[in-house]
C-alpha cells in the first residue's frame, strides 16, 4: 500500500496479459487519517524493518516503508472506506493525488505506469518528507524545492 512519489497522480495501463486488481483507500482527509492511524497501530513492528534510522511513524511515507498489502477484510474491520477495480488489457487506471492504493497482478502481464503533474496536482504537500537510502528526510542532496513542477519543466 502506498501513495505515489510526491503524492502526485498516476496513469497506469495493462499493455497485454492478465488483469491487475486495484484497491484504493478513499482519499477524503478523515478516512486517510483513520487509515494511517490503523496502520501505525497494526504494523508497529514494521517501523524500523528496512532501515533502523527511519522513524517510520513520523515520516509521511511510513505506510510505504511498512511494505505491506492490506486486506479488504482489515479495511472493513477498521471502518475504512475503499474501492476496488480490475484493470484489463488495454484499460487505464488513474490514481488521484495522495491516494493510497495497492495492486496485485492476477497473472503474467506487461503494464506501464507514469506519474503525472498537471495544473496544481503536483504541488508538494507541506507534510511530505522526501526519503533516500540515508533515511527519512534525507534526499541525497535533492531538496523538496528541486522536486516542484516549476523546476521539472525547466
Amino acid at each position: 500500500m502506498h501513495i505515489e512519489d510526491l503524492a502526485v497522480p498516476s496513469v497506469n495501463m495493462v499493455r497485454w496479459g492478465a488483469p491487475k486488481q486495484w484497491l484504493f483507500v478513499t482519499p477524503e482527509q478523515e478516512n486517510v487519517r483513520a487509515f494511517e492511524e490503523k496502520c501505525r497501530e497494526t504494523f508497529p513492528w514494521r517501523k524500523q524493518a528496512r532501515r533502523p534510522q527511519r522513524a517510520a511513524t513520523h515520516c509521511s511515507q511510513f505506510v510505504r516503508h511498512a511494505n505491506v498489502l492490506v486486506t479488504t477484510e482489515a479495511l472493513l474491520d477498521w471502518g475504512i472506506d475503499f474501492s476496488e477495480t480490475i484493470c484489463r488489457e488495454g484499460e487505464l487506471v488513474v490514481t488521484l493525488p495522495g491516494t493510497y492504493h495497492q495492486v496485485v497482478n492476477m497473472g503474467e502481464n506487461l503494464a506501464e505506469a507514469v506519474n503525472v503533474m498537471w495544473g496544481n496536482c503536483g504541488q508538494v504537500q507541506s507534510t511530505y518528507v522526501c526519503c533516500s537510502r540515508d533515511g527519512c528526510g534525507h534526499t541525497g542532496g535533492v531538496s523538496q524545492e528541486d522536486l516542484t513542477p516549476e523546476v521539472a519543466s525547466q
